[in-house]
């Protein structure tokens, strides 16, 4: 449940920022406290102070713009609780679990996709009279929990796999999540791992050039982790020719190229136009971190919090959404919210790279950065699960006992793993 929250491909889930739909809301504090009673959770003294600075933050906000924001002070407490229930309850088998449901959803994905490469007219006609939740936006024509169909206006050879997601970038953005939870969990082996295709094959149907370039980074890790000079040297060649084909393919030279092409100036002329003031326009990543580097050049100590009034474009009257995640950090929470992300962010890189025994205390740090400069995900309860994940359980220590056969009942652990 939490994963097809994270998805955000409906009214309903993306409640959990809009209250829009207040059920969904209950229901997301109902998934907390069920982690609560079933493991009889204890809250350590690390997550209190965390609630208690948030709160410190929350009424600097406060004085400085001379408002209670009383959904901004809800929603990140509960975000914060849902994401340390879960990573607490569940510690390393959180990620075992992840890469489980991530795998059957790309399974279920593939299906759907293969159908509407097949049948695209009759499967969206289809799927449309399944809908039950409400699209986000208009570009979804049809969404059924496991799967979405988006009318993207691209001409493309293939139609691109969203999967469970409102877009094909961020259904990437989550399978990359799962082959990094693979590999480490695996200490990089490859070998009979069925999981690892399911994922490749999938995130090859998404035509994503975040997830592609994701992807990139893992794969030199993998290379990094690799043992033996002979078969690193071989395949050197090898890697050099896939990256070049991968970025010398038609949608990837087409997005990157409309990515520096894009301008405020003229994101600003068609905001501001009366025909587009009921419909919001999203910027792409590098515009979208120059509209919240306004915002943060506005309010460069604490960001603008839950204020969205101070935001640029609402006081410009531009009716322009940011996509960018690092951005909207800076913007909303100023250097004080970036200071705390990129500090817990590297620590918790630091120690995912000792605990799971690979090389490369960097790779969840640049993993994570990368998903920021595309998506606003990182706020995300279950991408804080990644992040903060040793920040919730500073108690692990030990090391992980690696399985390649992915039988629950086999996975060990030799550490005392309880919370301080």
């Amino acid at each position: 449940m939490l994963i097809v929250f994270a998805g955000s491909a409906t009214v309903f889930a993306r409640s959990i920022q809009t209250w829009e739909q207040p059920i969904a809301l209950i229901l997301f504090f109902l998934i907390g406290l069920f982690f609560v009673k079933r493991y009889s959770l204890q809250f350590s003294k690390k997550f209190a102070r965390l609630l208690l600075l948030f709160l410190v933050y929350f009424m600097l906000l406060t004085l400085k713009f001379g408002e209670w924001h009383y959904k901004f002070l809800m929603i990140y407490p509960l975000t914060f609780f849902i994401a340390y229930t879960t990573v607490v309850s569940l510690k390393t088998s959180f990620f075992f679990y992840y890469e489980t449901c991530l795998k059957y959803l790309c399974l279920i994905a593939l299906f759907f996709w293969i159908l509407q490469v097949l049948m695209p007219g009759p499967l969206t006609e289809i799927l449309k009279s399944l809908t039950f939740f409400k699209p986000y936006n208009e570009i979804i024509q049809a969404h059924v929990i496991v799967f979405s169909i988006l009318n993207e206006g691209v001409e493309s050879f293939l139609p691109r796999n969203s999967g469970f997601a409102w877009e094909p970038g961020a259904f990437a953005v989550f399978i990359n999540l799962a082959i990094f939870a693979n590999l480490v969990r695996n200490s990089f082996r490859i070998r009979n791992n069925k999981n690892l295709l399911i994922f490749i094959i999938s995130l090859l149907s998404t035509q994503s050039t975040t997830g592609y370039s994701i992807f990139l980074l893992l794969a030199a890790f993998y290379f990094i982790n690799m043992k033996g000079m002979t078969l690193k040297i071989l395949i050197i060649p090898l890697v050099i020719i896939g990256v070049l084909y991968i970025f010398s393919l038609p949608f990837m030279y087409e997005k990157i190229a409309s990515l520096g092409s894009e301008k405020v100036s003229d994101l600003v002329e068609i905001g501001a136009k009366d025909w587009n003031k009921d419909k919001m326009i999203g910027a792409q990543r590098f515009v979208s971190f120059q509209i919240d580097f306004i915002d943060f050049l506005n309010n460069p100590i604490l960001g603008y919090g839950g204020h969205d009034e101070e935001m640029w474009t609402r006081k410009s009257n531009i009716n322009v959404v940011s996509i960018s995640g690092i951005g909207k950090i800076l913007a909303k929470f100023g250097l004080v919210g970036c200071f705390f992300f990129i500090v817990v962010l590297y620590r918790n890189s630091v120690r995912f790279s000792k605990f799971f025994g690979y090389k490369g205390k960097l790779l969840l740090f640049l993993l994570i950065l990368q998903v920021s400069i595309s998506y606003s995900l990182i706020e995300n309860a279950l991408l804080i699960c990644f992040w903060m994940f040793f920040y919730f359980n500073p108690g692990m220590a030990g090391s992980y006992v690696p399985v390649i056969n992915f039988n629950r009942k086999k996975m060990k652990l030799i550490d005392n793993q309880i919370p301080s």
